[in-house]
Formats: C-alpha cells, sequence, structure tokens
C-alpha cells in the first residue's frame, strides 16, 4: 500500500503559531528527478526534489511519497543553506526546514535515498514529494509531478521448455517475473511428424495412408503418402500367375515361356519361376547353322547352303545357287606390251596393249655419259624405260681440252722452224 502521511504534522512542527489567514496560492511545481528511470530488485536510486516558479519562502516540509511495498526510505539530507531549522524525522518520513529570512528555493532543495525492495513486484511505479511551503503567514499551492519508475528482472531463463498445443517457451525464473524467451511455434519436420525439434513437445497425428501396396522382396504394406509410416505389413504370399507382367522369357522352340512368381496380395512379383505351356515351335532361338553349302568353281556352279535352327532342327532358309564363273583378280598383270587381269585358273580378261603417257627424263645425258627416260602406262601403272646418247663430238677418249689444242698447234709450228731461228740468232751475236 501506499504510505500517505497527512500535512498535519509537518505544520505543527513547523509553526506552532495559531490561526493565520491564506493569500493567493502562487503554482509552484514540485518533482523527483532521478538518473535512471529503470531498476532492480536491490538497487538504490538518488532522488532530487526541484522546485520551480516557487517565491521565496521562509519554511517548506516534504513528505516523500512511494509505494512502500517496492521502495524502503534510506536517508534524506537537504541541500538549501542558512537555515535555523534543518531537520528529517526518519522515522515519519518527513523532512522541514526554517529560515529567518525569505530565501530562493527554485532547483534542487532535498536528496533522498530509496532502495528496491528484493520482493518488490515487477512493473511500473512511481515517487512524488509532498509538499508545503509557506512565507510567514502565506501559504503556497504547490504542483506535483509524478516521476515514472519501472522495476525491471534481471532474468534467469530455464533451459526447460514450457508449451502449449501450439508454442513453446523459457520462463524466467525470477520469483515473481512472468517474462518469457525463445518463444515460437513448434517445428515439425513434416505433416507426420509427431515431436517438436525444439522442444519436443508430443503431438497427436493422423497419418495419411495409400491405398495402393508398397512391397520389397519379403513384405508388403500400405504407407503414408507424407513421411512413408507403415501399416498392415506382413510377408508376401507368392502363386503361380501366367501375366506378361510376370514374363521372364517367351516360350521359343526349344522351351516353354518362363514367369516370376507373384504376390496374391500386393501383386508383388518375386525371383522363384515357374514354366507355362509348351515350347513355340514358331519362334526360334537365334541359334543357326548352315548345311549343304558348295563353293563355285570357274567351271561348276555352287550352293549358298540352307540355313537350319541348331536347336530343333528347323529349316530356316533354303540357300541359292551360285553361278560358275572367272574370280579374276583386282590388280593388273603386266608384260613389255600388255596388260590383263587374271582369274586363278590362269585365264586372262581384260587384256590390252599398255597406254602409254609422254617420256620423262629421270637423267640427262652429257657429252661422255648416256641419260635415261622412262614412261608409264596409265592404265596398269607399268614403267618402260630407254637411254638417251651422250653428247659429245666423237673424241670422247681424248682429254684435251679445246686450250690445249691451240698450244699444242703453236707448239708444231715452233719445231717446223726451230732451227733456222736458232742459226740466225747465232749470226747476230757473232757479227756483235
Amino acid at each position: 500500500m501506499k504510505r500517505i502521511f497527512t500535512f498535519c504534522t509537518v505544520i505543527l512542527m513547523l509553526f506552532a503559531s495559531a490561526a493565520y489567514a491564506f493569500a493567493d496560492e502562487t503554482e509552484t511545481t514540485s518533482e523527483c528527478v532521478v538518473e535512471s528511470n529503470t531498476l532492480h530488485r536491490g538497487d538504490t536510486v538518488e532522488v532530487s526534489v526541484v522546485l520551480s516558479n516557487c517565491p521565496k519562502l521562509k519554511s517548506m516540509g516534504i513528505i516523500p511519497t512511494y509505494d512502500s511495498d517496492v521502495f524502503e526510505l534510506v536517508s534524506a539530507e537537504w541541500l538549501l543553506i542558512g537555515a535555523f531549522i534543518e531537520n528529517f524525522d526518519a522515522e515519519k518520513e518527513v523532512a522541514s526546514v526554517a529560515f529567518v529570512n525569505e530565501v530562493d528555493a527554485n532547483g534542487k532543495v532535498l536528496t533522498f535515498t530509496l532502495r528496491v525492495k528484493d520482493d518488490a513486484a515487477f512493473g511500473e511505479t512511481s515517487i512524488h514529494p509532498k509538499m508545503s511551503v509557506r512565507n510567514g503567514t502565506e501559504t503556497y499551492a504547490c504542483t506535483e509531478v509524478e516521476t515514472k519508475l519501472t522495476i525491471a528482472c534481471k532474468h534467469n531463463f530455464t533451459d526447460c521448455w514450457n508449451n502449449d498445443d501450439e508454442c513453446h517457451w523459457q520462463k524466467c525464473q525470477v520469483e515473481g517475473c512472468e517474462a518469457t524467451a525463445e518463444e515460437g511455434e513448434h517445428v515439425y519436420d513434416n505433416a507426420c511428424d509427431a515431436v517438436c525439434n525444439i522442444c519436443e513437445y508430443t503431438r497427436t497425428i493422423e497419418h495419411t495412408y495409400s491405398t495402393v501396396w508398397s512391397s520389397d522382396g519379403t513384405q508388403h504394406w500400405h504407407a503414408c503418402v507424407v513421411c512413408g509410416e507403415k501399416k498392415d505389413v506382413e510377408a508376401h504370399k507368392f502363386v503361380e500367375v501366367a501375366e506378361n507382367a510376370y514374363l521372364a522369357s517367351e516360350a521359343n522352340c526349344k522351351s516353354p515361356a518362363v514367369y516370376y512368381k507373384s504376390c496374391s496380395i500386393c501383386g508383388a512379383k518375386g525371383v522363384e519361376t515357374f514354366t507355362f505351356a509348351g515350347v513355340n515351335s514358331e519362334k526360334h532361338t537365334g541359334n543357326t547353322e548352315v548345311k549343304d553349302a558348295v563353293e563355285a568353281t570357274c567351271t561348276t556352279d555352287g550352293y549358298t547352303g540352307d540355313i537350319y535352327c541348331k536347336d530343333c532342327g528347323s529349316l530356316l532358309q533354303e540357300g541359292t545357287v551360285i553361278k560358275a564363273g572367272h574370280s579374276y583378280s583386282e590388280e593388273y598383270k603386266s608384260d613389255e606390251e600388255k596388260h590383263w587381269k587374271e582369274c586363278e585358273c590362269g585365264c586372262k580378261d581384260a587384256e590390252e596393249s599398255h597406254q602409254f603417257g609422254d617420256w620423262k627424263v629421270t637423267k640427262k645425258a652429257t657429252a661422255t655419259e648416256a641419260g635415261s627416260k622412262e614412261r608409264s602406262c596409265s592404265v596398269c601403272g607399268y614403267v618402260q624405260s630407254e637411254a638417251i646418247a651422250a653428247t659429245g663430238t666423237g673424241q670422247e677418249d681424248n682429254p684435251t681440252t679445246g686450250d690445249d689444242m691451240t698450244w699444242i698447234y703453236l707448239l708444231g709450228i715452233a719445231l717446223s722452224c726451230g732451227v733456222g731461228s736458232i742459226t740466225l740468232y747465232n749470226k747476230k751475236r757473232q757479227k756483235q
């Protein structure tokens, strides 16, 4: 409950005078100022009482007003200087002050300290001063401004989850605090998941089962179309049903048709097989052999042979006659004059003379050496070669060059007249 005291006690303490007359009241505003408006259990807070628009006064009384279920008063102190009466009654929680002369009291006039109780309720609360301001016989009316405070919890959230059908959350473990954290809707893997992935809340679900059977090699069941949950699980009951869906191999001329056994409940195909009906003489296995084949010669016909089914012996296809005839080689044979294609028996075909192209010199002739030339058949490629005569004058055995012949000629002339020359020379020497 709120602790509220009347002003009578304050007035009696401050003023012992008899009756007095009230003058015109002046609107003085009083408020409490705190450093923080958010507090926690166990916190202390210093509150300053501030006056504004206050005329000069000689006395004042203040009662700090607060919710006693939330706070407890620790101390109070006047901030005004020069008072002859300055008092704080801790038991009655009343502060009073008086001056001989008028004083200006605008601003901070009193501080008091409150402590938040350990069991204080969380939430919003308020404090304000109850004021009595006088100047002699004049009493000033005061407008009291409440200061709002919030008592907050220092949360200690549990590791355990609280939940309902839709959500989960963690709750603060501090007594009196209803705060929650990590609140959210449940999380499931799919529509059939029964357990929340976060808080492990278990819900009731209904699966949607398919009307079509699911199966493996040994069992069949109906599966939920959402999560695959199984029901109606039981072992297969295999029977022999000769239908195309279970055909392993068709009947042929050697063997009857083979089918897989199938489950009579779900229709699943098993691994065991059975045979049904007889062989199919119209469908052969594909294994064949050729009989009575004869090779043709140059003079006698041959035969390709008849094709028979190797498994049942049925004639599948008759052979055809291979006409007698020469088998000439693809390549030509040739001699110096002709070319031809030849059979293994020696017979010739396409025999004709070579079709030579132009001669091509393969080696040029010199004065002393013969050259060569060749040409080839454009049909068979036969090559014909001939020599080219040397280009000399018929004196190929004399290695003397033209210059040498000139000197020999001059030497002959000199020899023919040499004796005369020598004699003439001697005669001249004698004259000298």
